[in-house]
């Protein structure tokens, strides 16, 4: 007779390693012991929970798992909630690459914040505060004389429109039969101005002014660079701004190809103004267009970043002045 199962029965009938006369003795102990029972069935939960947490740590193992380049801008910017920062802060803790990227995350972050305001000397403001008096004094003045173009327009065109749904031309047609002595044909349509005498006509449609484009070149962005270049770009009656990004590189740390481009414009003050994705390269240059609607006249920074199959990192960071 059985008196209580010992740990290495319970982990035997597990094992289906007891022999048949003693696995007998066991099933008629069980039948009748509560105790040697509940703790057989706690052994096979204990023993369950044990092998599903070995399967998901060698999951874990297989798929390595690391922070996007999205999620560790935003933790180094201060802009995940405590769930997410707290997450992130654990990773890295354990995750050389995405420590490793954070770390150049806080330098580029750390090099914008140290850009130094440029004050243009005073004729260069002079020259560019008269620009744009002229630019405004231009558009009120199409402003004022469009409603009279189209009113000059309608006086015009108004009297041939009536004398031809009337069905008479007027009295040219009169001269006409009084010197023939017969009716003349009346012309159906629109009756051309006598050579020499052709009225005022509507000014021809101004047509949008192409979109200009700019080239620059980017400072990677790497420990120890000086102050990022900077560009002045004059923006006036255009509806987007194209900016060319020349000398692009075009592989990864690990030599790999970078599949694609994602841009990011920001004002002086750390403000995002324009985002790009999805940019691809035509040879070594990158091409930008910016909505000029977003663009105020000030200092903006613009930092390009290349993604990879196995990384996404900073490119380089240029500096633009917008003039309007």
């Amino acid at each position: 007779m059985i008196d209580h199962l010992s740990k290495e029965l319970i982990e035997g009938y597990h094992q289906r390693k007891i022999a048949p006369t003693d696995l007998l003795a066991l099933d008629s102990h069980l039948s009748q012991c509560d105790e040697c029972r509940q703790r057989l069935v706690e052994s096979r939960r204990i023993d369950a929970a044990c092998q599903s947490l070995i399967a998901e740590l060698r999951a874990t193992e297989r798929e390595e798992i690391h922070a996007d380049h999205e999620r560790l801008s935003a933790y180094v910017m201060g802009e995940l909630d405590e769930d997410e920062h707290l997450k992130v802060q654990s990773h890295i803790k354990t995750c050389a690459m995405c420590a490793e990227e954070a770390r150049e995350l806080r330098e580029y972050d750390a090099a914008l914040g140290s850009y130094k305001t440029y004050e243009p000397p005073r004729s260069l403001r002079e020259k560019l505060q008269g620009f744009r008096r002229s630019v405004l004094s231009a558009r009120a003045l199409r402003l004022a004389l469009g409603p009279l173009a189209a009113i000059l327009i309608v006086a015009i065109t108004l009297p041939v429109l009536l004398n031809i749904m009337s069905g008479r031309q007027g009295s040219p047609v009169d001269l006409d039969r009084e010197r023939v002595g017969s009716p003349t044909q009346i012309p159906r349509g629109p009756v051309a101005p006598p050579a020499g005498q052709g009225g005022p006509t509507a000014p021809p449609d101004r047509l949008p002014a192409p979109s200009p484009e700019f080239a620059v070149r980017l400072a990677p962005i790497e420990r120890g660079e000086g102050a990022p270049r900077r560009y002045n770009i004059i923006v006036k009656d255009v509806t987007e701004v194209r900016i060319r990004v020349e000398d692009v590189r075009v592989e990864d740390r690990f030599g790999n190809r970078y599949a694609s481009y994602s841009a990011i414009l920001e004002t002086a003050d750390g403000q995002t103004v324009w985002r790009g994705a999805g940019l691809r390269a035509a040879g070594a240059s990158v091409i930008l267009s910016i909505p000029a609607r977003l663009l105020e006249s000030g200092d903006y920074a613009l930092s390009l970043y290349g993604h990879s199959d196995q990384d996404a990192r900073p490119i380089g960071k240029c500096a633009l002045r917008i003039v309007r």
